[in-house]
């Protein structure tokens, strides 16, 4: 596998070259996000005005991601792609969102049934959210499933091949802390990056099931 990713990766960097930055905008737009976010969020008493504030961006950063993942993909197949395709996928904002809040929301029920220490419910978290949600924007976006088709998709994908699942992550790790030299674009060119190995990967896998 280190060929692979060592071929994944040079071609990322040539899909990154011819469009950098049209690939580049969403990850700036979602830096600012959640920086504007996490700055509100850290304030002692947060008014509903500042709530809904922080919902409604949220919900645009949402967006951004989702018509981020588009353009990659076009990107990597090597598809014409314009700058108003990072905002046409604002209709797939619930798609997206119900599975992630019934997620969590079963997390924090579980939670308080069943008291347990951080790490070891940090770790279901991970391997839960691995098993049916890892992949599940890319099968929404890419494969245009259903919420119950990508979930199922994306456990059958995970189970059959969770050591390469694991290398992605350490991957996309090894990304993040080299390009942290940089500061603040490190941020957005390992987000951009990361974006574009994991499409390829993806593609590659899902090509591999069928």
């Amino acid at each position: 596998m280190i060929e692979y990713w060592k071929r994944n990766i040079l071609e990322s960097w040539d899909i990154f070259s011819r469009n950098s930055f049209l690939l580049i905008t969403p990850c700036v737009l979602l830096f600012l996000i959640l920086y504007f976010v996490g700055i509100n969020l850290k304030s002692e008493a947060i008014s509903n005005t500042q709530l809904i504030l922080i919902l409604a961006i949220s919900l645009i950063g949402v967006g951004i991601h989702i018509g981020a993942i588009s353009i990659t993909y076009k990107s990597v197949i090597n598809k014409k792609i314009a700058f108003a395709d990072i905002f046409q996928k604002f209709h797939m904002l619930h798609i997206i969102l119900i599975p992630q809040i019934v997620f969590f929301a079963f997390l924090f029920i579980f939670l308080n049934i069943f008291p347990i220490s951080s790490y070891i419910f940090i770790l279901i978290t991970i391997i839960l959210y691995t098993l049916f949600l890892f992949f599940y924007d890319y099968l929404i976006v890419i494969e245009n499933l259903s919420m119950k088709e990508a979930i199922l998709k994306n456990y059958r994908l995970v189970s059959s091949y969770p050591q390469i699942v694991l290398q992605f992550m350490l991957v996309s790790f090894l990304i993040g802390f080299c390009l942290t030299i940089l500061p603040l674009i490190g941020s957005v060119l390992s987000m951009c990056f990361v974006r574009i190995v994991g499409v390829k990967l993806f593609l590659m896998l899902n090509n591999q099931s069928k």
